[in-house]
């Protein structure tokens, strides 16, 4: 295919001063020559921007048939859009529905365009094809915004009429999205450049795109889109809620209904409300949080919904729902003026620990004040939340006292002993007194009870689970070490007001006794023998020899007896061969020294080596 352009050029023998059209001549001359991808015939050609043609043009096939004779084939023309320069094809053809084109010889088409009619020459010559391309990802519909100029029109005159092609435009690009089901893409088309829209409605494209996606089962992204879609318009909001509500999805919709620009009437409002008051109570209690005081004008009716849930309550013969409550009392606090007392009865009526936000009982006790409506619930406060009643408590112990706690709990040993822990390691200074001190005893007995079951001290505390390996290893006489300490031993450091012989017995009457916490309580009277006797007995030779290494400078003969029942029991001996040079410089040398010669010592050179390299030194 080749292009003519026309063109001015001089005139021969036209002299250079001239200048002007006199000294020039019009004429045609081959601009660009472009190769076809495929035989056709070119009816017409015409600029379509600075860069591309429009091109029309329809392809004829000859098909043989049995007999061997060829039949014309026409195709349908179509307009063709292509690069200037190289002819290469910049967009999927377009046919044109010509009537009876099959009888349409090359001559009978013509093309003419408005590109170069001086009246729209400026509006053209700004005009660029790439501003309108049809948009096919979302990423480049803000392309539609950038228009530059105004395409032309062309007109395809045929014998029996003629055809006025239009570029497309904003509609048209939504309209095909529409087509391919492209929903979401149509909108963004449409929202990039709404004031470009003739056909189409804003709204209607919402209205599908959101439709799909619900369609689909998309119901939360389709509630997430609805803000920025439906913006401020409260009766698109109004027939959304209603129809995400027909499908039994309202709860994804809920957290993105506005309470404010736009306010819905109250009655939608409600509507929500009662609509999860009577098939989501977890939705309805969560709604409530989220849109608190219904403030002025009110968004809902507080009287109506209270009286709606007591109402709920009575159709479920009296058994309340921990969601309902606590939307009830969520409602007393947002109540003009607020009623913090029926809202802490509310939290107090549920059965143990079914409060779903502990945290809000406790910030509501401490903030309102309301520690004399409490003061008699301690068990009920303990069994929404041991650890925060457990910090009220400690807290607040000029509000509730120590012994209106105590007296509650006392029929609970474990429970009692938890709460005097806490006095003990929160509120030391002020349970150290004198006042105190049958709660002390109480401890003590408690402790040394419990000591195997200890973690219920600490609820959930890693402290509370390493003495529960401790009191188990005490329990079975194991062997703990210098290092244990339990809490009971750590309780009698700091105590005041307790009898240590009176502890002494308590760990004694446990089964098996606390041999470990006995050995601790007799090093602290002074009876350093007793304590030795124990260790000895219970095989704990490693502590016995730190025991003695610790007590010796207030005992001195307590080397000599730890040697003396040594060498009275051979397997003694020989463990305390092994574990002498661990812990002590002189021990293995008198051990060494005072070995009966006649004793038979498995091992004995193994077993004496170390300590003999010492000793030699």
């Amino acid at each position: 295919v080749q292009l003519l352009e026309v063109c001015e050029v001089p005139r021969a023998g036209g002299g250079g001063g001239g200048g002007g059209s006199e000294g020039t001549r019009r004429c045609a001359q081959i601009s660009h020559v472009w190769h076809m991808e495929a035989d056709c015939y070119v009816c017409g050609i015409a600029s379509f921007d600075e860069d591309s043609v429009a091109v029309l043009t329809y392809v004829q096939e000859w098909v043989d048939e049995e007999d061997g004779a060829a039949t014309c084939s026409v195709a349908c023309p179509e307009i063709q859009i292509r690069d200037r320069l190289a002819g290469d094809l910049l967009h999927t053809p377009d046919f044109l529905p010509i009537e009876g084109y099959e009888h349409n010889d090359v001559g009978d088409y013509s093309m003419q365009t408005t590109y170069s009619l001086p009246a729209r020459l400026g509006a053209h010559r700004s005009w660029r094809r790439s501003d309108w391309v049809a948009q096919k990802a979302p990423a480049n519909v803000a392309s539609a915004a950038m228009m530059r100029g105004e395409p032309p029109m062309m007109y395809v005159v045929t014998p029996k009429e003629i055809i006025v092609v239009n570029v497309r435009d904003l509609d048209d690009q939504v309209t095909s999205a529409l087509q391919e089901h492209r929903f979401k893409d149509a909108l963004d088309i449409a929202r990039s450049n709404k004031r470009l829209l003739r056909h189409n409605q804003l709204p209607d494209l919402v209205h599908k795109y959101l439709e799909d996606l619900m369609h689909l089962g998309s119901y939360d992204r389709a509630a997430a889109e609805c803000p920025t879609l439906l913006e401020d318009d409260a009766t698109l909001w109004e027939f959304w809620i209603l129809r995400f509500m027909r499908d039994e999805q309202l709860q994804a919709l809920a957290r993105h209904i506005p309470v404010e620009k736009p306010r819905l009437a109250p009655g939608i409002y409600e509507l929500v409300l009662h609509h999860f008051l009577s098939s989501n109570p977890q939705a309805f209690l969560d709604t409530i949080k989220q849109w608190g005081n219904p403030g002025e004008p009110e968004l809902y009716s507080l009287t109506l919904l209270l009286e709606l849930i007591r109402n709920k309550n009575k159709e479920d013969h009296g058994r309340e729902q921990p969601l309902l409550v606590e939307a009830q009392a969520q409602l007393y606090v947002m109540a003009d003026p607020p009623e913090y007392e029926k809202a802490l009865a509310c939290y107090l009526c549920l059965e143990g620990a079914r409060v779903c936000d502990p945290q809000q009982v406790f910030d509501l006790i401490e903030h309102r004040k309301l520690h004399a409506s409490v003061r008699q619930r301690v068990l009920k406060l303990v069994q929404i939340s041991r650890r925060l009643a457990g910090e009220l408590l400690i807290k607040s112990t000029d509000q509730i006292p120590i012994s209106a706690v105590v007296d509650q709990l006392q029929s609970d040993s474990q429970l009692f002993l938890w709460y005097l822990d806490l006095l003990f390691t929160k509120q030391l200074e002020l349970y150290n007194q004198k006042q105190f001190a049958d709660y002390h005893r109480e401890q003590v007995r408690m402790y040394a009870r419990y000591s195997a079951t200890a973690p219920f001290l600490q609820e959930g505390s890693e402290a509370a689970a390493g003495r529960a390996a401790e009191g188990a290893a005490v329990a079975m006489g194991a062997r703990a070490g210098a290092a244990y300490e339990s809490q009971l031993i750590r309780f009698l450091r700091w105590s005041n007001h307790v009898d240590l012989q009176y502890s002494l017995a308590e760990c004694e009457k446990q089964q098996p006794p606390l041999y470990n916490d006995m050995v601790h309580i007799l090093g602290m009277t002074g009876e350093y023998r007793k304590a030795l006797d124990l260790l000895l007995k219970t095989g704990n030779l490693s502590w016995a020899i730190q025991f003695v290494e610790t007590h010796g400078k207030n005992e001195t003969t307590l080397w000599d007896y730890l040697i003396k029942a040594a060498l009275e029991d051979k397997l003694l001996l020989v463990d305390m061969l092994d574990y002498a040079q661990l812990y002590s410089i002189e021990l293995p040398s008198r051990l060494i020294k005072e070995i009966p010669d006649k004793m038979i010592i498995k091992d004995l050179k193994v077993r004496l080596s170390p300590a003999l390299s010492d000793h030699l030194r």
